[in-house]
């Protein structure tokens, strides 16, 4: 049994997760994500591997750069942020940052990198990093750092808002479009991407529970955080896509995404289980280490990991050199990787020469404040490409009432 207190692992918790790290190519941020039936070559595998079905003038892609960073949370905007910094904090500012926030902070974060690809007709092969992590923390917590607690009142933390997942794997990507065939009088040209997946690393958290309670006895404090954790794991999964143009302007797609995905995990596979606990705790005390904690870890053996259902459903229409977009992403439980609550994206594109277009993007950000702008650009050589893409959260442009920014920058050679 250790006495170390742990407001410092509580302290790194917080600021993980008030803000969100996320990244991926310059083309789909720049178009908020709304890249379905955009993307081409061995993105296609990703996205949709019917797109494949179109034929390109070049057969292998080296990704020289293919980065991205997107930064948010939901709360602070840059200008209440330089209001409130250095400045004593009124009931009505301590009001609106807990009002902020809802009912928690939360944490998204999207990493891919794609190393490198092969693109024949009709087929692609791709190689691509990933991590996902998502995590939350309870605005109890903050209420209690600005506010302090109720005399004689029980406060509860339970697992529902305060979690954290992260998971990370890479993946070896065949995607091919073998089969087209008729729906109606409506050609229909049909894609399948085959991952196999080497599995870098998982943590869930099993369990999260806390009770703070000062009264008359003093201070009463009890916290258990359990996390499981797993390394070095084999996997698979496939992504079904069709597509179909309605006429020679609208083109129309469906993606179905992790059929049949799973990690199984055979490494350093434990579970860890943290525990606090303070009782009859005086003030007198509190210049003494009054927590009492423990750490328990213990061997779980292998385990699976099942990859949730995700559908997208497209549709994109050109008119000349400028086309527009729609995309509904829709997820059927919360985990890691997907969220019930669907995400909706909207992009547009001008090509005001052959190699030069400009794009913007937009999602309302369902279910929360955050809504976001993006833009982007880029020069499309015959066998170089290079594109960048902005976003702004919770602002049209780069100000002061920015909740975020996300940046991505994309260069390619084909061959």
């Amino acid at each position: 049994m250790s006495t170390k207190p742990l407001h410092i692992t509580f302290l790194l918790f917080f600021l993980t997760v008030t803000s969100g790290l996320s990244a991926g190519s310059a083309g789909s941020l720049s178009f908020s994500g709304s890249y379905s039936l955009r993307a081409y070559g061995t993105e296609a595998n990703y996205w949709n591997p019917a797109n494949l079905v179109y034929p390109v003038y070049y057969q292998g892609e080296l990704f020289l750069i293919n980065s991205g960073i997107d930064i948010d949370n939901n709360a602070l905007s840059i200008r209440k942020f330089n209001d409130i910094n250095g400045t004593y904090l009124t009931e009505k500012d301590k009001k609106n940052i807990v009002d902020g926030l809802k009912k928690y902070f939360t944490l998204h974060t999207d990493i891919s990198h794609t190393l490198a690809g092969i693109h024949l007709p009709n087929i692609a092969l791709s190689i691509r990093g990933n991590l996902y992590a998502r995590g939350r923390l309870s605005s109890q917590y903050v209420k209690l750092l600005l506010f302090g607690n109720d005399y004689d009142r029980t406060y509860e933390f339970t697992r529902k808002d305060n979690h954290l997942e992260v998971l990370g794997y890479i993946d070896l990507t065949t995607g091919l479009s073998p089969y087209t065939f008729y729906l109606g009088d409506y050609e229909v040209h049909s894609g399948i991407a085959l991952s196999f997946l080497y599995g870098v690393g998982i943590i869930t958290t099993e369990d999260y529970s806390g009770i703070l309670l000062i009264n008359d006895d003093g201070i009463k404090i009890e916290q258990q955080i359990v996390l499981k954790n797993g390394t070095d794991g084999f996997g698979m999964k496939s992504l079904i896509g069709f597509r179909s143009e309605i006429n020679e302007n609208l083109t129309v797609g469906l993606s179905i995404d992790n059929v049949g995905g799973f990690i199984h995990w055979t490494g350093q596979t434990e579970r860890r289980t943290y525990t606090a606990a303070a009782d009859s705790i005086y003030i007198i005390d509190l210049d003494e280490d009054f927590f009492e904690s423990e750490e328990l870890v213990e061997e779980t053996g292998s385990f699976t990991t099942g990859l949730p259902i995700i559908t997208r459903l497209a549709a994109i229409y050109h008119l000349y050199d400028f086309n527009i977009s729609v995309d509904w992403k829709q997820g059927y439980v919360n985990t890691v990787l997907t969220d019930k609550t669907p995400e909706i994206s909207m992009g547009a594109e001008y090509y005001i020469k052959p190699q030069i277009p400009v794009r913007i993007g937009f999602s309302p950000g369902l279910g929360s404040d955050r809504y976001s702008f993006s833009y982007g650009s880029g020069w499309f050589a015959k066998n170089y490409d290079l594109e960048i893409g902005l976003k702004t959260i919770g602002s049209l442009i780069p100000s002061n009432y920015l909740k975020g920014i996300g940046l991505g920058i994309t260069s390619r050679w084909r061959f």
